[in-house]
């Protein structure tokens, strides 16, 4: 399972685009219709996307699934963005200070 995931990623970033067949529901097609080709690591535009909702998606049990969203700022080589990270991490200890919130900041704010 792995390995199969670790091969479509791959594919993906050497052909720069997902492919029709990777995309799995509406929800992620109506994310990557955002993307065009001349968006890059360095020059994008802010990016909220809704991954587990908790009002719609259930564990194999049956209950509710924590929510999970994936924020990524906006970065431009024409604008300084050195206080979207200060921002983000406001909003951050915002929401952990009104809900049981578990936060994973991957890449450096």
């Amino acid at each position: 399972m792995y390995e199969a995931m670790k091969e479509r990623i791959e594919n993906v970033l050497s052909e720069g685009k997902v492919g029709e067949e990777l995309i799995t529901g509406d929800g992620a097609r109506q994310a990557l219709r955002r993307w065009t080709l001349n968006f890059t690591r360095d020059n994008h535009p802010p990016v909220i996307q809704v991954l587990v909702d908790n009002s719609r998606d259930r564990d194999a049990n049956g209950d509710p699934m924590p929510n999970l969203i994936y924020v990524s700022r906006g970065k431009s080589h024409t604008e300084p963005h050195n206080f979207k990270a200060g921002a983000l991490n406001a909003l951050a200890k915002t929401l952990i200070g009104l809900h049981s919130i578990f936060i994973n900041k991957v890449s450096k704010f």
